[in-house]
């Protein structure tokens, strides 16, 4: 019975006309032949982004226009009567036609790799089209069936793919086409998921297709003025749903890493929702976000300023930090918005009086690290708290302040980088017993990474104190540390961050295979 209904649902593919063939062969084509004349400009990601562009265009095209005859005909109610389930005529058709879309994608795959000579991973590149094809198509057969209309159907998933291509990825970071594309040329980025968006799409294709199964089952509803209403109403709400999902994730995201982020966490909070524009999506995560990431609703109208509007606008976000960092009541956002005040301020603001009864960096910086010791931007407070009281002549402060970083945060960048100036200090002034505390602490909380690193400092400490056999012991340590961190980033394919990983521990190797040379022999 099933080889009949394939073969059935293979002439009715055919009998849609040569044209249902003819485009998606004809736009693979017109693809490769761009992609010929712009290989010299490519980058990493662009080949990938071909794939995740074409196939879900080219599958949503086929697969709205699979039923055609019975929409055009009105029989469609013929073939649910039919002894099979229209699920299964349907998965039929669209099997048919993915297996055609597929072959060209992959094709195209194939030549750009193997031909073109461009650098990607096309298996992984397949897949991840195969996710975005299964989507496209299903959204583009479910609003084909519920309005019982092809030019419908692929309308709808030609808007929403437009959209995607030019938008898609920051709106929405996971629901998007071009998540593995987008994670290619940002791997470090908030596209790292991009797999388990990649999941989310092929479910949302489960639950179109559903739909699509209930619609067609359904007697052909009159395209009334109420209903264009509900369907305007309904795709409002679901385009709110995708807007929210998207600034969610990338709040989340964001939140969890806001040490690390590149800018500062304002620049990147600002950045990531800029793409919503004056929609008012930052409130979403509180009034307080809000004001952090500096969003003003086009409603809210600015007071004249001597200096022009762009001067108002610059007083009015200062005002919102300010507001959040020093408010009534502290916020998840308050950590961060004291640190960015204090990163406005320099030395001279700093040291000066208050204005207006402004804080200056200082006390910004103070307030963050007493208030808030578990925030991740503690560490780096600390670090440029420590180097402010240094620069206005507050060593003793300083001392205490980095002492404190290094004690409480030894693992932290912040740490290293302080800690190790801090040393140079230490070993200038004579102080060499505190020079090894502070390197020994470091050494004994390093990462595999930063360990060769702090050996090596540890080991000069000792060298200083004359305990040779402590300090060869931790330089042969660093080299064999380094050389094994070394050897595990090479044996992987390495990204830029990879890349100056091993940068820094061949350095690190260097300086400590400097220092055995300047020891006597062992033993001597």
């Amino acid at each position: 019975m099933y080889r009949k209904l394939l073969r059935y649902n293979l002439r009715i593919c055919a009998g849609l006309g040569s044209w249902l063939i003819v485009v998606p062969v004809g736009a693979t084509m017109l693809v490769l032949f761009a992609v010929m004349a712009m290989v010299s400009v490519l980058r990493t990601g662009s080949p990938v982004v071909v794939l995740e562009g074409l196939g879900p265009i080219l599958l949503a095209f086929v697969s709205a226009n699979l039923l055609r005859p019975e929409y055009q005909y009105g029989t469609l109610e013929t073939l649910l009567a039919r002894p099979v389930s229209f699920r299964a005529i349907l998965t039929a058709r669209l099997l048919a036609a993915a297996l055609v879309v597929t072959a060209l994608v992959a094709g195209l795959g194939w030549y750009l790799r193997a031909v073109v000579h461009l650098e990607f991973n096309l298996a992984m590149g397949l897949l991840a089209t195969g996710a975005s094809m299964v989507f496209l198509a299903a959204l583009a057969v479910a609003i084909a069936a519920a309005w019982r209309s092809p030019t419908l159907g692929f309308g709808a998933a030609a808007a929403f793919w437009a959209l995607d291509l030019v938008l898609g990825p920051r709106l929405n970071p996971l629901l998007t086409l071009h998540g593995y594309e987008t994670n290619c040329a940002h791997p470090d980025d908030v596209w790292e998921v991009w797999w388990v968006g990649k999941l989310l799409l092929v479910g949302l294709a489960a639950l179109l297709v559903v739909f699509a199964g209930r619609a067609a089952a359904r007697p052909a509803l009159q395209r009334t003025f109420a209903r264009w209403v509900r369907t305007g109403v309904s795709t409002v709400l679901i385009g709110l749903l995708y807007l929210a999902s998207g600034a969610g994730w990338k709040a989340e995201w964001g939140a969890r890493r806001e040490s690390a982020l590149p800018g500062g966490s304002r620049f990147w909070f600002r950045e990531a929702f800029s793409v919503y524009g004056p929609l008012p999506v930052a409130y979403l995560f509180g009034p307080d976000f809000a004001g952090f990431i500096g969003y003003r609703a086009p409603w809210r109208h600015l007071p004249p300023h001597p200096d022009g509007e762009a001067a108002a606008q610059r007083l009015y976000e200062e005002q919102q930090l300010r507001q959040v960092a020093f408010g009534p009541s502290s916020s998840r956002w308050t950590d961060n918005a004291l640190f960015e005040l204090a990163k406005r301020g320099d030395v001279e603001s700093a040291a000066g009086d208050q204005v207006h009864g402004t804080p200056t960096a200082v006390s910004a910086l103070e307030t963050l690290v007493s208030d808030y010791p578990d925030s991740p931007l503690t560490p780096p407070a600390l670090a440029k708290l420590a180097a402010l009281y240094d620069a206005l002549g507050r060593s003793a402060e300083a001392e205490r302040a980095v002492r404190r970083l290094v004690e409480a945060y030894p693992q932290t960048e912040a740490a290293r980088a302080a800690g190790r100036r801090f040393l140079d200090r230490l070993v200038a002034e004579g102080r060499l017993q505190d020079a090894l505390a502070i390197a020994d602490r470091l050494a004994s909380s390093a990462t595999p990474d930063t360990r060769p690193d702090a050996l090596a400092d540890l080991g000069s400490v000792l060298v200083r104190l004359g305990r040779t056999a402590e300090a060869r012991a931790k330089l042969n340590e660093a080299v064999a540390d380094a050389a094994q961190a070394m050897a595990r980033l090479n044996a992987r394919e390495k990204s830029d961050d990879d890349i100056e990983r091993v940068r820094k521990l061949s350095a690190a190797r260097r300086r400590a295979l400097g220092q055995l040379a300047t020891l006597p022999p062992a033993g001597g």
